[in-house]
């Protein structure tokens, strides 16, 4: 390789220089200018919570210059909302904010004296409050010691056998077909599909496989339109189906 003489590296360096200071420049001007400040902040995927209020949670005001914030810590204020399960933040240059949103949904309530705690289905207190949705999963017999909401009501519960029933059953996309789970019995598992069908469910074992049993039961049900009553899992391997005319099908 040719060694560089004393005119090339002096060239070399003073171009190295005129770069960095270049850089320099920009950069100082990217962070002073008000070209770029903050002038507009577009919510994305929000239905529960208000633009505004995911605006407030990030800390981003407006008129703040837009590369003077971190985005993770931005996003990390945005999850604080009970609802939020996700948050992104993009810079649209020169001035205006891009937040995108994923909420929890509300898919079970827990009856809490005069009111209800509503969670998501992986077990997050998302409210509580007395009106409910009537098309929520009603779940019984799952103790909670921490109730506050923004909080999870499996997450270090001791009722383990209970709470890893209730993640399965998430697992399976199964919850939105159960008007209500009772598990006081961790041994006796009752639910009633939002069709009016009683299930006895028996143990709280083996659950993978007889959410599977149940859920071709269920599409059966449909399909062949039984006028069904109750769905018997506790009388051994195969569930029994019961109908209205006090028949049964094995």
């Amino acid at each position: 390789m040719k060694k560089m003489s004393r005119v090339e590296r002096k060239k070399r360096r003073r171009k190295t220089f005129l770069t960095i200071l270049s850089i320099f420049i920009v950069v100082v001007f990217m962070l002073n200018s008000q070209i770029f400040s903050v002038k507009t902040i577009k919510v994305e995927g929000n239905e529960k919570v208000a633009s505004n209020k995911i605006a407030l949670f990030s800390s981003i005001q407006k008129g703040e210059n837009i590369f003077k914030f971190r985005t993770k810590d931005a996003e990390s204020g945005i999850i604080e909302l009970p609802y939020i399960k996700y948050a992104k933040i993009k810079r649209k240059l020169p001035s205006s904010l891009i937040i995108s949103v994923e909420e929890r949904k509300e898919q079970i309530k827990i009856k809490d004296e005069f009111s209800f705690l509503v969670l998501d289905k992986e077990g997050y207190i998302l409210d509580n409050r007395e009106d409910v949705d009537e098309n929520l999963t009603e779940l019984i017999g799952l103790n909670i010691n921490d109730k506050d909401i923004g909080g999870n009501a499996f997450t270090g519960n001791e009722e383990k056998i209970k709470v890893d029933f209730l993640l399965e059953l998430e697992s399976s996309n199964m919850t939105k077909l159960f008007k209500k789970i009772n598990i006081e019995s961790y041994k006796m598992v009752n639910i009633l599909t939002f069709n009016d069908i009683e299930v006895v469910f028996g143990s709280a074992s083996n659950v993978k496989y007889k959410l599977g049993l149940l859920d071709e039961v269920l599409k059966d049900i449909e399909k062949k339109d039984l006028k069904a009553k109750m769905i018997l899992m506790d009388k051994g391997d195969n569930p029994v189906l019961v109908l209205e005319e006090d028949g049964e099908e094995g």
